[in-house]
C-alpha cells in the first residue's frame, strides 16, 4: 500500500531531456548563457543541481568551445528562422476543405537519381473512435473532446459496452464500422476492444474455445484484421489503443494476451498499436490505483476495477495522442509546440523501411536540422521515455528541426549503422523543410555513433558531437574521449560530471 500511495507518473528520464538541452541548444549556437537562462525557466530543470552545475561550467567555457562566435555568425539566420508565424486554430465546426497549416516543402526541382522511396505522414481531417465500453464512457469521451482541438480536424464516436470482436452475433462491428466509415469518410480509425473478447470465438460454425492456442489466437487476429482491412478500404489508416491493467489478476493475464496478439495483427497490416498497460501499472507492474496528472491527484480507475475516471482517461488519452502525433500529421493547438511527423524510407543498407520522427517548426520556413543519437540503454520508444512534448517546445523555440530516427534506439542499425545514417541524412534534406543537417549529436552509446558519423562527414561544416555520460543514470554524466583522440576538424562539446 506505500509503494501504491506514493507511486506516480513515472518521469521521462530527465538525462534525455538534459541531454536535448545541453546538445541541441549548445549545437545549435544558442549559447551557453542562453542555454542557461532558457533551463532556469523549467521547473523540473531547476531542481537538478546537476544540470545547473553543468551549465554554469559551459558559460564559463563557452569561449573556449567556440560556440560564441558561431552564434553571432549564424545570428541573422536565425532571426529569419524565428520570424513571426501563424497558427490556425480549430473552430467549433472545421470545414470540409483542406486547411493549410505550414505544410512543409522541401523545395522544387529535378528529381534526385540516389533519392530513397519515401513516405511522409499522411494529413489527418476526420477521425473515428469506436469500441467497446472504455470508447462509451471515459476514454472515448476524452478522445472526443481532445481531438478536435488539432487545426482543421473532426471526430466522429460510436461506443456500445458489454461488446467487443468475439462475438459478431451480439455486436457485429465490423458491419457497424463499414457503416460508420461510408457517410463519415475518416482518415484514422481509432479503435479500442478486448474487455468482452477472451472468449470462444466461431469459426466456420465451429467454437473455438478462448486459450493461448494457435486456433484461437489466429481466429482472433483475424478479427483485429478486419477492422484494419475496412479502415483501410475506406482511405483510413488505423490505431488501436491496447488494454489497461486489471485490478484481477486473472483477468490481466488475458489482457496481456490480447495485446500481444492486437499488436501483432495491427502492426503486420501496417497500423499503429498504442499499449497501455504499463501507464496503468505501478512501477512493480502491479494495478495502479491512483495517478497525479496536471497537477492533480485522484483515483485512475472505477470501483469496477475496469474502467477509466476521468482524470485516469485524460492521462491515457494524453500519452496515445502523443504516440499518434509521431505517426500522422496533427497540428497541435499549442502554438510553443512544432509539429511531430513520422517519415520513413526504403533502406538499401538496410534491405528494409526505416523511420524516423521528425520535430519541424510551425513556420514552415526552411532551417537547419540536428540529427540526435540518443543512448540505445534508454530505449525511448518505450512509455515514458520519450521526450515527446520536450522535443516540439525546443523544435519551436529553436526554429530548427529536430531528428530522431526509430531504428537508433533499438539497435537495428546493425553492422553498418554509417551507411544508413548516411541515407537518413539525405532523406531529411530531401523531403523535409532543411538547408542541412548540421549537427548530429548524440549521448552513451548514441554519442559514439554520432562523433564516427561527423567525423566522416566533413562536408556536413560545424557539425559538432556530445559525447555523453558512461551510463545515463542522474548524476552520472562524464565528459569522456571515445577513442582517446578527437578527429581533426571535429570539436567535443562536454558536459562536465556531475557532483555525487
Amino acid at each position: 500500500m506505500h509503494d501504491e500511495h506514493h507511486d506516480r507518473h513515472p518521469p521521462r528520464p530527465l538525462v534525455l531531456v538534459a541531454m536535448v538541452w545541453l546538445v541541441v541548444l549548445v549545437l545549435s549556437f544558442y549559447g551557453a548563457a542562453d542555454v542557461r537562462d532558457e533551463a532556469d525557466k523549467n521547473e523540473a530543470l531547476q531542481e537538478q543541481g546537476w544540470l545547473q552545475s553543468a551549465l554554469a561550467e559551459l558559460v564559463s567555457a563557452e569561449d573556449a568551445v567556440g560556440v560564441g562566435a558561431l552564434k553571432a555568425k549564424l545570428g541573422a539566420v536565425r532571426e529569419d528562422v524565428n520570424a513571426p508565424y501563424t497558427v490556425l486554430v480549430a473552430e467549433d465546426e472545421a470545414p470540409d476543405e483542406p486547411i493549410e497549416v505550414a505544410t512543409p516543402d522541401a523545395g522544387a526541382g529535378p528529381v534526385d537519381p540516389e533519392a530513397l522511396p519515401h513516405q511522409g505522414p499522411p494529413n489527418i481531417r476526420r477521425v473515428l473512435v469506436v469500441g467497446a465500453s472504455s470508447i462509451q464512457f471515459a476514454i472515448g469521451t476524452e478522445l472526443e473532446h481532445r481531438i478536435p482541438t488539432y487545426a482543421g480536424v473532426k471526430v466522429k464516436r460510436f461506443g456500445q459496452l458489454a461488446t467487443g470482436l468475439s462475438r459478431p452475433d451480439f455486436m457485429d462491428w465490423p458491419k457497424k464500422v463499414e457503416g460508420l466509415a461510408k457517410p463519415f469518410k475518416p482518415d484514422l480509425v481509432i479503435a479500442n476492444y478486448g474487455g468482452n473478447d477472451a472468449q470462444g470465438i466461431l469459426v466456420d460454425g465451429v467454437k473455438v474455445a478462448y486459450g493461448d492456442t494457435p486456433e484461437w489466437e489466429a481466429a482472433y487476429m483475424a478479427k483485429v484484421k478486419e477492422i484494419v482491412d475496412i479502415s483501410r478500404r475506406h482511405g483510413a489508416a488505423t490505431v488501436f489503443i491496447g488494454m489497461p491493467n486489471m485490478r484481477s489478476a486473472d483477468f490481466a493475464a488475458k489482457m496481456r494476451h490480447l495485446n500481444v496478439l492486437q499488436a501483432r495483427a495491427v502492426e503486420s497490416e501496417g497500423g499503429l498499436f498504442v499499449p497501455t498497460y504499463a501507464m496503468s501499472s505501478t512501477k512493480k507492474g502491479a494495478y495502479r490505483k491512483t495517478i497525479e496528472y496536471r497537477g492533480k491527484r485522484g483515483l485512475m480507475r472505477t470501483s469496477d476495477g475496469v474502467h477509466y475516471q476521468k482524470l485516469g482517461a485524460a492521462f491515457v488519452v494524453e500519452q496515445v495522442l502523443q504516440a499518434v502525433e509521431r505517426r500522422y500529421r496533427l497540428v497541435h493547438e499549442d502554438a510553443t509546440l512544432a509539429v511531430a511527423e513520422g517519415h520513413r524510407f526504403e533502406s538499401r543498407a538496410a534491405g528494409r523501411w526505416v523511420g524516423y520522427v521528425a520535430f519541424v517548426p510551425r513556420s514552415g520556413a526552411k532551417s537547419p536540422a540536428a540529427l540526435l543519437l540518443p543512448d540505445p540503454a534508454e530505449d525511448w520508444p518505450t512509455w515514458p521515455n520519450y521526450p515527446h512534448r520536450e522535443l516540439q517546445r525546443l523544435a519551436e523555440k529553436l526554429g530548427r528541426v529536430l531528428v530522431v530516427p526509430d531504428d537508433a534506439l533499438t539497435g537495428a542499425f546493425g553492422d553498418d549503422p554509417q551507411a544508413l545514417l548516411t541515407e537518413l541524412v539525405r532523406d531529411v534534406e530531401l523531403n523535409l523543410p532543411v538547408t542541412e543537417v548540421d549537427v548530429v549529436a548524440g549521448a552513451g552509446a548514441g554519442a559514439d555513433t554520432a562523433a564516427a558519423f561527423a567525423a566522416a562527414h566533413p562536408e556536413l561544416g560545424g557539425t559538432l558531437a556530445l559525447f555523453g555520460a558512461e551510463t545515463t543514470a542522474p548524476g552520472g554524466w562524464t565528459a569522456r574521449a571515445g577513442s582517446g583522440a578527437w578527429p581533426q576538424g571535429l570539436e567535443p562539446v562536454l558536459a562536465p560530471a556531475a557532483p555525487q
